[in-house]
């Protein structure tokens, strides 16, 4: 008797199969972090800085924007094909913040609005 259920050629070729996804989709889920934790991190430079670095080359950064949204698009499809919960990060498609904008000829700070005041009782 053994304790290990035995297998056939078939269900170990395919165990090892899925296993090589997994290991694939796991090397993703960490590309997919570090895209996270770059982006956060390139959004958090000072407003000041973020528009000279987004305005610097506007074909640079559009083709910058272009390629990480096509990576992210492709790592989080093949991640969610993957539909592993242990593998639920997912890359980032846009840009980091909502108070700068791209106006047609550059990129702009846009201030949001302020808040209205609360009626007197």
């Amino acid at each position: 008797m053994s304790l290990i259920t035995q297998k056939s050629q078939l269900e170990q070729d395919l165990a090892e199969k899925d296993a090589g996804v997994l290991r694939a989709a796991t090397a993703l889920h960490h590309a997919a972090t570090v895209l996270k934790g770059e982006n956060d991190r390139f959004w958090a430079i000072p407003t000041d800085r973020l528009l000279a670095v987004l305005n610097a080359d506007l074909a640079l950064t559009s083709a910058t924007f272009a390629a990480n949204t096509q990576a992210g698009s492709a790592i989080n499809a093949l991640l969610d094909a993957v539909a592993s919960p242990d593998l639920s990060r997912r890359a980032p498609l846009e840009m980091g913040r909502t108070d700068i904008i791209f106006d047609g000829t550059a990129f702009v700070y846009v201030a949001p609005p302020e808040p209205e005041p609360e009626p007197e009782p």
